[in-house]
């Protein structure tokens, strides 16, 4: 009797399972196939390695040399070096700073402050009108001039003289002008006038000159004033003390206009209001001069 069929191929001996048929166009590598290949691998991946330059260890950068650290006294060397270089006159103030902080002690004796103040014009001779716009060295000078001997003050005022209306517009330099101004002696004080002659108008509209302005017609006489007053009159009145030489001697602007023509009252008004303007549009308004010629002028003009 025939024995019937499990529905399961049979396996053959020594396969050790079913065999799986490969595609067609393909070959199975030989035995051995894969480790000759991964050999060859290796061995192409040695020669190109070979093949490319061994690097070498990279470059360190070269270390920073450390310099010495500079001790307190040699960095405020090199700062004064650096300063004097590029500031002029920079040295001088700074070797008159010492002496300064000196002679501005209370408890100094007075000869000690009138050697000082000869040591601090020699260091500051032949420019001591660059070194009077210097706010340091402006402050220095005028304590030169409060304790300094006559002949000292003397020699600062004929200096300061020199550049009188430069130094009286000058942000720092007016400060000596008007310390000076206020140690002048009364003969001293007419000189100071005459360096204003035909400059009063302009100095009133300058910030900084108006201030002198004040200082000086402060000290000044009744002569000094009348003849500072009469710029505002007219051009002639500052030139020639006056129609009649009666400039240096006026009192009031009525009196000027007393006897006089329209025509030439018209004059001296119209001057008045052209050197008045300036000053009142700028606001410079605090020298008493300046209030007293605005009160003049208009009880002229009400007159008229």
């Amino acid at each position: 009797m025939a024995a019937k069929p499990t529905g399961k191929p049979a396996q053959q001996k020594g396969g050790g399972g079913l065999k799986h048929h490969q595609p067609a166009g393909k070959k199975r590598p030989a035995s051995g196939g894969s480790a000759g290949g991964g050999q060859e691998f290796k061995q192409n991946k040695k020669q190109k390695s070979s093949d490319v330059p061994a690097k070498g260890p990279k470059p360190t950068a070269a270390a920073p040399t450390e310099k010495p650290a500079l001790s307190k006294h040699e960095k405020k060397e090199k700062i004064r070096q650096k300063k004097s270089a590029l500031k002029k006159n920079f040295g001088i103030i700074q070797d008159a700073v010492p002496i300064w902080e000196v002679l501005r002690r209370h408890q100094t004796p007075n000869d000690e402050k009138a050697r000082l103040v000869d040591q601090v014009l020699r260091k500051v001779d032949g420019k001591l009108l660059e070194l009077a716009r210097h706010h340091t060295a402006s402050r220095i000078l005028q304590f030169c001039v409060m304790y300094g001997t006559d002949a000292q003050k003397r020699l600062l005022m004929d200096q300061v003289k020199a550049d009188f209306l430069a130094l009286s517009k000058s942000k720092h330099g007016r400060h000596l002008v008007q310390k000076l101004i206020s140690q002048a002696k009364k003969e001293e004080v007419p000189s100071l006038v005459g360096l204003c002659k035909g400059y009063v108008k302009e100095l009133l509209r300058h910030p900084q000159g108006a201030d002198v302005m004040i200082d000086l017609y402060d000290v000044a006489n009744t002569q000094g004033r009348n003849a500072m007053c009469a710029e505002f009159y007219g051009r002639e009145f500052s030139l020639f003390d006056g129609i009649g030489a009666k400039g240096s001697s006026l009192s009031s602007l009525s009196q000027l206009l007393e006897g006089s023509d329209n025509a030439k009252r018209r004059s001296v008004l119209l001057h008045m209001t052209k050197a008045l303007m300036p000053i009142v549009e700028k606001g410079i308004l605090h020298p008493p001069m300046v209030h007293s010629y605005w009160n003049v002028f208009s009880d002229a003009q009400y007159c008229m």
